[in-house]
């Protein structure tokens, strides 16, 4: 019953952590990070890469 139990917990943290996704294509490259809740976070070297990553998220 312990093993179950544990094993439940686990996989609910799991289930609530935030993703991480990379987007890139030819000059582009942007790192988008969703939080629990599915907000996105984006962060990239340049504008045009944040731009591609806001399109993409």
């Amino acid at each position: 019953m312990f093993r179950l139990f544990s094993a439940l917990c686990a996989a609910a943290f799991l289930f609530g952590c935030a993703s991480h996704q990379t987007a890139s294509t030819g000059d582009y490259h942007a790192r988008i990070m969703r939080t629990s809740d599915g907000v996105p976070h984006i962060s990239a070297n340049d504008f045009g890469s944040l731009g591609y990553g806001v399109g993409f998220a």
